[in-house]
C-alpha cells in the first residue's frame, strides 16, 4: 500500500495550473536547495502530516482515516505565495479517488492563513486539510 502523501503530491504534481506556477519543486517538509544555485528556488510547496485519527468500532475496525495534512504554499512575494496556494487548494479541494492507493474519499479545506518568515523574506500560506481515505 502506497502512503497518503505519495498520494498528495501525485494530484499536485499532475495539477498543470499549480506546476505552472511550481514545477516539479512540491517536497515533503521541508524546503530543498536547487545544487545548481545553491539556495531555495521560488514559488514552491511543502506539505505534511500533521496528526492522524482513524475511525474505529466497537470490536471492529472500520478501516477509514481522516488524518490532517498541512500544506504550505511558499514565495518571495505575498502575491505569489497567494496564487500558489489558490491553485493548490484547487487541486485538493473535495478531491476524491478510486485510482489512488489508498482509495480517497474526500479532502476537506479546515482553515487557512498567512504567514511571513522575516529572517528568510519569504512568505507563506499555511493551509490545514483533512483527508478521508481507506486503509
Amino acid at each position: 500500500m502506497a502512503d497518503l502523501e505519495v498520494a498528495l503530491e501525485t494530484r499536485l504534481l499532475a495539477y498543470a495550473t499549480l506546476t505552472a506556477l511550481v514545477s516539479d519543486r512540491i517536497w515533503p517538509m521541508i524546503l530543498h536547495i536547487d545544487e545548481t544555485v545553491k539556495h531555495v528556488i521560488y514559488p514552491a510547496v511543502t506539505y505534511q502530516r500533521t496528526d492522524g485519527p482513524r475511525e474505529s468500532a466497537l470490536g471492529a475496525e472500520m478501516g477509514l482515516a481522516h488524518p490532517g495534512i498541512q500544506i504550505d504554499s511558499w514565495g518571495k512575494t505575498y502575491a505569489s505565495a497567494k496564487a500558489v496556494a489558490t491553485q493548490a487548494r484547487a487541486a485538493l479541494q473535495r478531491w476524491s479517488s478510486e485510482a489512488t492507493d489508498p482509495v480517497v474519499l474526500d479532502c476537506l479545506l479546515e482553515s487557512d492563513g498567512d504567514e511571513y518568515e522575516p529572517g528568510a523574506n519569504i512568505y507563506h500560506v499555511r493551509q490545514e486539510w483533512t483527508v478521508w481515505h481507506r486503509e
